[in-house]
């Protein structure tokens, strides 16, 4: 695989985003357990919308949706 410095900032910005959103994953984890802070939990809850969303904007500029259909049918 490329070097992440020469990788498109999309693409890069995708790893990193999917990186992120499993550190988030691993708290939210950690804060369902029975010593976990419900507020916490929703606070990275918060966080990990954002990120997808931000990955959904990204996504969507690889034009993925369309060959997802078609797969799908």
């Amino acid at each position: 695989m490329a070097n992440l410095k020469e990788l498109p900032y999309e693409i890069a910005r995708v790893v990193d985003l999917l990186e992120q959103i499993r550190e988030v994953n691993k708290m939210i984890a950690l804060h369902n357990g029975k010593d976990g802070i419900p507020s916490q939990k929703r606070q990275y809850e918060d966080i990990r919308d954002r990120f997808l969303a931000e990955l959904k904007d990204l996504l969507a500029g690889f034009e993925l949706n369309d060959s997802f259909k078609r797969k799908a049918a």
